[in-house]
C-alpha cells in the first residue's frame, strides 16, 4: 500500500502518518500475543534476522 501520497499533497501530516503505522504495529503485535500461529510467524521472522545477523558477523540490525 501507498500512504505517501496523502502526505506529499497535504491532506494528512506526516506524524499522524506515523501514529497509524505504531499503532497498527501495537495490534499486530498484540494479536501475535494471543493467536499461535502468528506468535509462531513472528519467532519464524525473528529467527531469520537473528541468523543474518550471526552470518554477516553484526551485532546490531
Amino acid at each position: 500500500m501507498r500512504y505517501g501520497r496523502p502526505v506529499e499533497a497535504g491532506e494528512l501530516p506526516e506524524r499522524r502518518l506515523a501514529s497509524w503505522r505504531k499503532l497498527r504495529r501495537e495490534a499486530a503485535w498484540m494479536a501475535s500475543r494471543t493467536d499461535a500461529r502468528l506468535r509462531a510467524e513472528r519467532t519464524r521472522q525473528w529467527k531469520i534476522i537473528h541468523k543474518e545477523m550471526r552470518r554477516s558477523g553484526r551485532n546490531r540490525p
